[in-house]
């Protein structure tokens, strides 16, 4: 399971989303804040949805110091 820190922007719930699937051209993730409704997507045909979940997770827990 995916361990997201809440929202950058207001500390909300975030929800990550699928779009797509293994078989489909669009390959999409996206993370969005329940809050204040901002959206973090990422997508990628050439890698699988475990590349492309732990990219997207890494990018959203990403903070500056």
């Amino acid at each position: 399971d995916m361990k997201l820190k809440p929202c950058p922007f207001c500390g909300g719930t975030v929800r990550a989303k699928w779009i797509g699937n293994a078989y489909s051209r669009k390959r999409f993730m996206e993370i969005w804040c329940y809050e204040c409704h901002i959206v973090r997507r990422k997508g990628e045909m050439r890698h699988n949805f475990d590349w492309l979940e732990d990219v997207i997770s890494k990018a959203w827990n990403r903070r500056s110091k």
